[in-house]
């Protein structure tokens, strides 16, 4: 089984600010959402974990492989999309002053903006990153990798044959699991957003609705 995790919760995701590549640690609420996901690989035989580089990701997936006691690897390209453009704004002002870039972005999975890694390209990068994982090990092994929402979102659009631009039709909450199987051949999306496991946590401090654009 391959868990695909997303980092716990940023000050910028309780913002709703677009994060991108900026390496915004987690806040304390995010280490908790860590710990409560870590928990749940604790009667698991798991083989490995991976992260992206940034902080938010590589501190959530810290938590876990210290808790399996295993060396965390870290792979560069599990980072998260590159969006420069309005990295640390919200999606009311990126509407605000770039309303054509981003409709444009949004729509066209090839879309060349400078300062703007497009959908498509995110997507190449998750799915090449993800299959050169999944190669290293045998078909019978537990993997986790935690990265980021739209790396996540880009990459199940491909296990679901979805266009990319469909990304928006499901959530990748702060700290969810997502189970992929492999069976030598063929991928299979077994749960999509797994929250239940953030239930131990008080209610009132969690991120209300699911994840936008510029929650990544």
């Amino acid at each position: 089984m391959i868990y695909l995790v997303r980092h716990g919760e940023t000050n910028w995701n309780r913002l709703k600010m677009w994060q991108g590549n900026s390496d915004i640690p987690l806040n304390e609420f995010g280490c908790r959402q860590a710990e409560a996901t870590a928990k749940v690989f604790e009667n698991c035989v798991i083989d490995a974990v991976y992260s992206s580089p940034l902080s938010r990701a590589y501190e959530t997936a810290e938590i876990i492989a210290n808790s399996l006691n295993l060396e965390l690897t870290v792979i560069d390209n599990l980072r998260e999309g590159k969006i420069e453009l309005w990295n640390g704004k919200k999606t009311e002002e990126v509407l605000s002053k770039f309303k054509n870039e981003f409709e444009k972005w949004q729509t066209d999975p090839y879309a060349e903006i400078n300062g703007l890694e497009s959908l498509a390209e995110v997507q190449l990068r998750a799915v090449k990153t993800f299959k050169k994982i999944v190669a290293r090990h045998r078909e019978d092994s537990n993997i986790v990798i935690v990265t980021h929402a739209l790396w996540l979102k880009t990459l199940i659009c491909w296990l679901l044959k979805m266009p990319v631009t469909e990304n928006k039709r499901f959530k990748i909450d702060n700290a969810s699991i997502n189970k992929v199987m492999f069976d030598g051949k063929e991928f299979y999306l077994v749960s999509l957003n797994e929250t239940w496991h953030l239930k131990v946590l008080d209610e009132s401090q969690r991120l209300s609705g699911g994840v936008k654009y510029g929650e990544s």
